[in-house]
């Protein structure tokens, strides 16, 4: 099979914690993080504030100088003086916007280091251009940065290495300056992979021998657990099969199997996962936490609070990680199968929207199905084969063979006879085939043709 190289981004996200022996030492590199990460989110509110406020007081400079039509001549020649007022090197602000903030900030956050605070100025400066035209006109506020704001690091002031410890992370918070007598400043953090459902730690000894490069990482604080974690976009090229376009591979979510796949050109599917192994695992995790709940409710505030309640929140993340591992293996499963049939194209019902009515809309609500649906995503890309949605619309009643519709099926029917052709259908398999063939493609509600059909009714009846 003929290969092309293809290079893609991903976005990693591992546990790291501090490596220090000396715990005195490694609780002052704690401490230093959550200064930084304190002081981080407050630099930033501060520099989108100077951005809108600085607008308006130029709007109002340019106003009160009479300054309407830029494109005059004698518009222009006020616009210069009073620029050189505002920004001369005697003036008001001395240097333009975005100097301004970056000079600001060194000054009056200069416990964030200095890469950090490079990134984080540029960062701010783009999410005010992008949202400045809205904010004029009224449409959306000036946004508040909270304190679980992720920390921005400079692409140079990081390092993975491998080592006898392992793989680990080197920040260099700040360099040797001689004139102030500081030593160069560095935290060193290990890293926790977990179960590594998505082979971060291939991954990470493939950074640190240069097999791959990354770009722009992110330390983020999750207070809940108490962790710390590392936000890593990678530059991930792969070797990547030459696909057909003329293959596509349908999945249909079912009841009796969570997803069932085949593709163009064969009745032949394939069935992974189950809804035993899933939905009744996932709604024995919410009865217990519903069980939890009723009886912590009348449990009072105070200090036993925190350790009273502690129970539901591990519950709650047992739940979170059972669901994200789930889905895991499952697109695995689904972006391997089109893969080694060489489809272009996974095509998805677009559930959006899926009446509460239908059984099987208790299976989904309890799949995390959008979730599903962004790994496929994710991982389809990395292969270069494209996801698209479907109108789920009598996909599972239509006759594959035939084409005829038996409105009259039931959801419960698992096995059916097609009364045209006499064909016997599995109903999964039947609506997976239907999906791969469909050339119904929809990427919103309105498009869908329940939809349509449910507004012609509700028209009929009002």
């Amino acid at each position: 099979m003929e290969n092309v190289k293809k290079t893609i981004v991903r976005t990693a996200k591992v546990k790291i914690f501090v490596l220090e022996n000396d715990p005195e030492l490694k609780k002052e590199k704690y401490k230093r993080l959550h200064d930084i990460r304190f002081n981080h989110f407050k630099a930033a509110n501060y520099m989108m504030t100077s951005h809108v406020m600085g607008k308006q007081f130029h709007s109002l400079i340019y106003e009160r100088a009479g300054i309407v039509d830029f494109d005059l001549p004698e518009s222009k020649r006020k616009v210069a003086e009073l620029e050189d007022t505002l920004y001369g090197k005697d003036g008001l602000f001395g240097v333009k916007r975005l100097a301004c903030t970056q000079r600001d900030i060194n000054t009056k956050f200069n416990m964030i280091p200095a890469g950090t605070r490079n990134v984080l100025n540029s960062l701010i400066d783009k999410k005010y251009k992008a949202l400045l035209p809205d904010i004029t006109k009224g449409n959306v506020t000036v946004p508040t940065f909270k304190s679980n704001m992720p920390i921005s690091l400079k692409f140079a002031n990081i390092k993975i290495l491998e080592n006898e410890n392992g793989i680990n992370l080197k920040w260099t918070l700040s360099g040797k300056n001689i004139k102030k007598g500081t030593d160069k400043e560095i935290i060193t953090f290990g890293i926790s992979f977990g179960k590594d459902p998505a082979n971060n730690r291939l991954t990470f000894k493939r950074l640190a021998n240069g097999e791959l490069k990354f770009g722009s990482s992110q330390l983020y604080y999750d207070k809940k657990k108490n962790a710390w974690y590392l936000l890593l976009a990678i530059n991930q090229p792969l070797m990547t099969p030459v696909l057909d376009e003329n293959i596509a591979v349908g999945i249909d979510l079912g009841l009796s199997t969570i997803a069932t796949m085949v593709h163009t050109g064969t009745k032949f599917c394939q069935a992974i996962g189950s809804y035993n192994d899933f939905v009744r695992v996932r709604v024995q995790m919410q009865q217990r936490r519903k069980a939890l709940q009723q009886s912590l409710k009348m449990t009072k505030g105070g200090k036993g609070r925190k350790r009273k309640l502690a129970p539901l929140d591990r519950l709650s993340d047992k739940e979170r990680n059972f669901v994200n591992s789930y889905n895991h293996r499952i697109s695995k499963s689904i972006v391997e199968y089109a893969v080694k049939n060489n489809a272009a194209t996974i095509k998805l019902e677009f559930l959006k929207g899926y009446s509460e009515n239908e059984p099987s809309s208790f299976t989904l609500r309890n799949w995390s199905y959008f979730e599903l649906q962004n790994m496929i995503e994710y991982k389809a890309q990395m292969f270069g084969i494209e996801v698209k949605f479907i109108d789920p619309y009598h996909t599972s009643k239509e006759c594959s063979s035939c084409g005829f519709v038996h409105v009259e099926l039931k959801s419960t029917d698992r096995e059916w006879i097609c009364p045209e052709c006499k064909e016997k259908h599995n109903r999964d398999r039947n609506a997976a085939i239907n999906i791969a063939r469909s050339i119904n493609f929809v990427t919103k509600v309105e498009q869908t043709q329940f939809y349509k059909l449910h507004k012609i009714k509700e028209k009929i009846t009002a």
